[in-house]
């Protein structure tokens, strides 16, 4: 259940505001996109390529103003919020249990703020906005280091597919606490010579035949944009061989390992809690 929605500096949902929300729609799941093709004189069908889309959301509610002068204020305040010229902005949901989430969205279709007859210090509202992300994140951003493990390993440059094997020690754990899996961005930091890195929990891996030859470069790969750029730059995806990472629900253990590497080597993985829906 939600309680509040923030929106640039308007709060919806506590009566206070003078906005409260009467229907919410589209905070349940993302939309999907399945093709599936039926197997011709065969029972059944074959399942293709299927995915999550955008979000969209629906915000239904009422203005109350203490005066007309109030309401509408109330009212451009609501229309601002949501301007165009903003573009996708942070959109925060607080819970009913008091978990703060929020995505990044647009209004996409015009504000519904009818003018209704003997009601002149409220009003009804309809707000349809869309985010091109399909997951709703965690507000707070979580940084984790990933030491270089000893052992195991595996060859460079590899095959596809390879392992790293299970011989290795020194991985660390780390938790995605949402129930979807989230997408990190990666930071390999040097001096390291062809890093591979290995989500044991999840079997995904990948590497990079690419030396960094001091402490102060490092890789970054965009799990989710699917780049690669050396020190936030440099194209360097040609390099890159494997899976684009991600962290499943619950707890991680992850595996930097490299053909050789100095002190300061590890990795890091930055990303928010990810959820399916509230």
């Amino acid at each position: 259940m939600i309680s509040t929605i923030t929106i640039g500096a308007t709060t919806i949902g506590a009566l206070s505001s003078g906005y409260i929300f009467d229907k919410l729609t589209g905070f349940d799941f993302p939309q999907t996109n399945v093709t599936m093709r039926d197997r011709g004189h065969y029972h059944g069908a074959r399942l293709g390529n299927y995915n999550y889309g955008r979000r969209e959301f629906t915000i239904e509610g009422t203005i109350y103003g203490d005066t007309e002068s109030d309401f509408e204020t109330k009212r451009r305040a609501l229309q601002q919020a949501l301007d165009l010229y903003n573009g996708a902005q942070t959109i925060t949901f607080t819970t009913k249990s008091g978990l703060t989430l929020q995505t990044d969205a647009i209004i996409k279709t015009e504000l519904g703020q009818p003018y209704e007859k003997n009601k002149i210090f409220m009003g009804t509202f309809f707000i349809n906005l869309v985010a091109a992300y399909p997951y709703i994140l965690s507000q707070t951003l979580n940084s984790e280091d990933v030491a270089v493990a000893e052992g195991g390993g595996g060859a460079i440059p590899a095959a596809i597919p390879f392992s790293l094997g299970t011989g290795g020690t020194g991985a660390t754990v780390v938790a995605n606490d949402g129930n979807a899996y989230a997408f990190p961005i990666i930071k390999i930091y040097g001096t390291i010579e062809n890093p591979s890195v290995q989500n044991v929990t999840t079997g995904k891996q990948c590497a990079l035949t690419y030396t960094l030859s001091s402490s102060g470069d490092y890789i970054e790969i965009d799990t989710y944009n699917r780049t690669v750029l050396l020190n936030g730059v440099t194209n360097i995806r040609q390099y890159f061989s494997g899976d684009w990472l991600t962290l499943a629900p619950g707890n991680n253990d992850l595996k930097l390992a490299s053909a050789s590497y100095g002190g300061s080597a590890l990795a890091n993985f930055e990303y928010r809690d990810s959820y399916l829906g509230i």
